[in-house]
């Protein structure tokens, strides 16, 4: 495990509990039957999960993966490097009825257990903001179809990588960061989580840009074929100083009219042949 794997899976054990416990995650609403799955997310999930297996790489502490299988998926497993995530995501399944239908895996990305990785699935999930945490690209699109089955889906929800330029210190929009992928990560620190932004709570994260661009050749490239590419607006809390909150309680632009996507959905098709 190098160097910033290390930082950042000591920033995120020590994350999991603050998580847990905070609003924007809602861990009691989620065991009353709530999905933690945005709208969107819900609408394009629920026919191609349907009596499917669902493989969710960086699955945190399991929310979402237990709300695919709520979703109708025959069998789902959850990947993440954090022993203190994959321990509250086994004990979530238990809680909500879904221990026998899910799986929770402790392992970093790039080094799951050979007896694992023989396994194939229907389907493959990454959510949130999981991609910018990805020092190689390529290599994770190649474990991506390595996963699939042929004629197998990749659903990927997660931060538009335009938006990941923007400083989330600043006040007004204002670029910070390269669009483009870099070999170098980029190191900042932070008071307080995205979740409990008053948190107290000191981090170290490790971040690496890439371009829409970048992703879809990177997915071309492993073997999948782009269903579709759909941008949105809204995001699900304040993840910038200058977002302002709408009706239907996400994030956006003051002026809908005159912003960039924050979000984006892509499918991909793993190639029969």
């Amino acid at each position: 495990m190098d160097v910033h794997t290390k930082a950042n899976l000591k920033m995120w054990n020590r994350m999991v509990p603050i998580n847990a416990k905070s609003k924007m995650y809602d861990v009691a609403g989620f065991k009353s039957g709530k999905s933690s799955l945005s709208p969107h997310e819900i609408r394009e999930l629920r026919p191609i999960v349907k009596g499917k297996s669902v493989l969710h790489l960086q699955c945190h502490f399991g929310m979402d993966t237990l709300s695919i299988a709520r979703l109708g998926a025959s069998k789902v497993a959850g990947v993440d490097f954090s022993p203190v995530a994959i321990s509250l995501a086994r004990k979530l399944a238990k809680q909500v009825g879904l221990d026998k239908r899910s799986e929770f895996v402790c392992s970093d990305i790039y080094s799951i257990p050979a007896g694992f990785r023989k396994k194939k699935f229907d389907v493959v999930y990454t959510g949130g903001g999981a991609l910018f945490w990805l020092k190689d690209l390529e290599r994770w699109g190649r474990i991506v179809s390595g996963f699939l089955r042929p004629g197998g889906v990749l659903y990927i929800k997660g931060f538009h990588p335009f938006s990941n330029s923007f400083d989330e210190e600043a006040s007004e929009p204002r670029l910070r960061y390269p669009y483009f992928h870099r070999k170098e990560p980029i190191i900042n620190k932070f008071h307080g989580t995205y979740s409990e932004p008053g948190a107290d709570f000191e981090s170290e994260e490790h971040n690496w840009s890439f371009g829409m661009g970048e992703l879809v050749n990177v997915l071309v490239g492993a073997g999948l074929t782009i269903d579709y590419l759909h941008e949105f607006m809204t995001v699900g809390y304040k993840r910038f100083q200058f977002l302002v909150k709408g009706r239907d309680d996400r994030w956006g632009w003051k002026d809908p009219n005159a912003g960039v996507p924050l979000v984006f959905s892509l499918r991909a098709t793993k190639q029969k042949g």
